[in-house]
């Protein structure tokens, strides 16, 4: 599917710029650097935001047969919205939503599973289609000239292939829970301040800027506490809990009624999971994983 996604773009980019226009130069020096690893980073965080909230939803949220398919539409539908029919008059609304949405998801966290299902599933949708269509709007924005397309293609598709590799692989071994959502909805913010204030191919205009700097002053702050709020585990616990995620178990380390995590639990083959007590059959899958 990606692969057949950059064919069509590439076919349609090379016909796009077939014809140089009167005041187009017939040329331009080759990509820097910074620019081709900022084409990466704006492919890499929508591939990471489809796939953390693909598992967000399906997982956490609600189990329902094909609803990963919904998320995959939206990420689809953004390149053809950003690379097709984009305009700057629609990044204003784009930041508002994505402002909105991503507030809306901090706050989610917060609540959990407490939260309106509808609500969970709604701002998790919105944030991911308005983040795609902002990072890849940043993405057909710097579209280069047509030798360069080449290049400007295949980091793109880097891009999308180290997302996968990212939340399929690394996070796992790395995070003690799924974070993978929050974090990439900082990533995100990070993208959008980058590229305000980047020159290349043209800078964002003064309110809009200002707008980028306010919300993420606003929402980052909220992500972030977010993070920290839910219970945190020794780094032990963490690579532990990797494993657990690596074998199917979905398995978090959280406080207790004492205030306190269970540090014996490895040990025992009994360890604590919110306030109840998970038997020493779990451990057993534990012993035999790889």
């Amino acid at each position: 599917g990606a692969v057949m996604l950059v064919t069509c773009l590439r076919v349609r980019g090379s016909a796009e710029w077939s014809l140089p226009a009167a005041d187009e130069p017939l040329s331009e020096p080759k990509p820097t650097r910074g620019r081709r690893l900022r084409w990466v980073i704006q492919a890499f965080v929508p591939s990471v935001f489809l796939l953390a909230a693909t598992n967000h939803i399906t997982v956490d949220v609600a189990a329902t047969p094909v609803l990963w398919v919904v998320p995959l539409a939206l990420y689809l539908v953004s390149f053809i919205v950003a690379f097709g029919f984009s305009r700057p008059v629609l990044r204003g609304a784009f930041l508002l939503v994505w402002f909105a949405s991503a507030f809306v998801l901090g706050t989610n966290s917060f609540e959990g599973t407490s939260a309106p299902l509808f609500r969970q599933i709604g701002a998790t949708l919105l944030a991911l289609v308005s983040a795609c269509l902002l990072c890849h709007g940043a993405l057909a924005e710097d579209r280069p000239h047509p030798e360069h397309l080449t290049a400007y293609y295949l980091l793109l598709a880097t891009g999308g292939v180290l997302g996968g590799v990212f939340v399929s692989y690394v996070a796992p071994l790395v995070f003690s829970d799924y974070y993978e959502l929050e974090l990439v909805a900082l990533g995100t913010c990070g993208v959008l301040v980058v590229r305000a204030y980047s020159k290349t191919p043209v800078a964002w205009p003064r309110r809009a800027r200002l707008a980028v700097l306010l919300g993420v002053g606003v929402v980052s702050p909220l992500l972030v506490g977010s993070v920290i709020a839910e219970d945190s585990v020794p780094c032990w616990y963490a690579v532990q809990s990797g494993m657990f995620r690596k074998a199917g178990l979905d398995v978090s380390f959280q406080k207790v009624s004492n205030g306190s995590a269970s540090s014996t639990g490895i040990a025992t083959g009994t360890f604590n999971v919110g306030n109840t007590n998970a038997m020493a059959a779990i451990n057993a899958h534990v012993h035999n994983v790889p």
